[in-house]
């Protein structure tokens, strides 16, 4: 019984720092960019298939890979931002129900793109690559690769929030989350903060993607669900809320996890949903209301 608390235990946490990753990033772009990303979770395929690709092929070391991927990630969310148009949706002066309904639109269109290019490319077939499982103290209760998933994303999870609570940056990214147009007339860069968080959401996707692609077989298609997933943990956390992702992360994890283990597999998301929808009908605005 024991034995059976500990893997639990470890695929929650697991399962939590993966979730927690999209979810923080899906939820500092419809926070403060006004931004539903409906191409996050395939934003977070293209990294595992990029990590994919040079493991496998130009056999580059998959720990190296977790520290490039999301810097070169980061590097494409910043590109959609400048040339896919979003920059001059995001500071149109238009209202922000306008602005959420095109950026979505936008966003559902690239999710489509993403995914047939990555079929096209990378075949409809599941794909998976070798990693090396490092023997430590504890590696028969959480494997290397789990362990090293859970490590980064706790200390990019400190980073960000380190930026957003203690950094000048910081404090522009919350005055745009709290008034977008006041924090114009306070003399923001208000472009500059879109196109910071835009990096910070697409760095977090790509670490995601990674570690993600280090545990699991990835295929095009998964981002949908990967999509969903985040926006649950937004939702349940609270919009723009770093911890409300965090704690709708958890929440979803443990559901999962619990789920998986006592009912059945195909129930799981069933089941998130179901709690997703009794969140909603006495905490409609999430858990947590501020950054």
């Amino acid at each position: 019984m024991q034995v059976v608390l500990i893997n639990l235990s470890v695929s929650a946490i697991f399962l939590a720092s993966i979730y927690i990753l999209i979810g923080v990033g899906l939820s500092l772009l419809y926070g403060v960019s006004q931004t539903i990303n409906l191409a996050h979770g395939d934003f977070m395929v293209v990294g595992a298939y990029l990590t994919f690709f040079f493991v496998s092929t130009l056999k580059f070391s998959p720990i190296w890979m977790v520290l490039i991927t999301p810097v070169v990630m980061s590097f494409v969310g910043m590109l959609i931002y400048k040339a896919g148009g979003f920059s001059a949706i995001i500071n149109r002066d238009i209202s922000r129900t306008d602005r959420e309904y095109t950026t979505m639109i936008m966003a559902f269109a690239l999710a489509w793109i993403v995914t047939n290019l990555l079929a096209t490319v990378f075949t409809t077939n599941p794909q998976t690559y070798p990693i090396v499982n490092i023997q430590y103290l504890f590696s028969n209760f959480i494997p290397f690769r789990k362990l090293i998933s859970i490590v980064l994303a706790i200390i990019v999870l400190g980073i960000i929030m380190f930026i957003i609570k203690k950094t000048w940056i910081g404090l522009a990214i919350r005055c745009v989350f709290d008034d977008n147009d006041a924090s114009k007339l306070m003399g923001i860069n208000v472009d500059k903060v879109h196109f910071i968080t835009f990096f910070l959401a697409f760095f977090s996707a790509g670490l995601a993607g990674s570690l993600y692609s280090m545990n699991y077989a990835i295929n095009p298609y998964i981002g949908t669900e990967l999509t969903i997933i985040a926006i649950v943990v937004t939702i349940i956390g609270g919009i723009g809320s770093v911890k409300g992702a965090i704690t709708g992360a958890i929440i979803v994890a443990l559901v999962e996890t619990l789920v998986l283990f006592f009912v059945a597999p195909l129930l799981k998301i069933a089941l998130v949903y179901a709690l997703f929808v009794v969140i909603l009908l006495f905490r409609p605005s999430g858990l947590f209301k501020s950054m």
